[in-house]
């Protein structure tokens, strides 16, 4: 992919799976205009570029460098399989008390494999 445009786009429809009204409103900008910039119509605005820096922190998919230069950023995380991205999204979904179930469920298959007893996290460090 040639221009930020393009790259935005792929981003909104694949990594994001977002309709342009509701990426539109993440990047505080009309969704007029996302559709001029991912048609390479107009350039990304400084404050579109700050708002998606903003959300990239709270989502490992998303390569601010790779969007607006085409380089691939080297140092984030290693990417995930679609099961971990399954499991990730499945679980960000969840109440904090079904976020306490799955973490008591891993660290009973963590003791299950290493032959021990209890490892699971205290029911007063989760609030429920």
């Amino acid at each position: 992919m040639k221009s930020v445009g393009e790259r935005l786009a792929y981003t909104r429809n694949t990594i994001l799976s977002m309709n342009q009204k509701d990426f539109s409103k993440l990047l505080c900008i009309s969704q007029g205009a996302l559709s001029e910039i991912e048609n390479n119509k107009r350039g990304l605005p400084m404050e579109a570029i700050i708002e998606l820096m903003k959300y990239s922190k709270k989502d490992i998919r998303i390569s601010c460098t790779w969007i607006l230069t085409g380089i691939e950023d080297t140092t984030s995380a290693p990417a995930l399989s679609n099961d971990e991205k399954e499991l990730l999204t499945t679980y960000n979904k969840l109440d904090r008390r079904g976020q306490h179930r799955v973490h008591t469920i891993i660290y009973e298959e963590m003791d299950r494999m290493n032959g021990t007893q209890k490892l699971s996290v205290p029911r007063s460090d989760i609030d429920i």
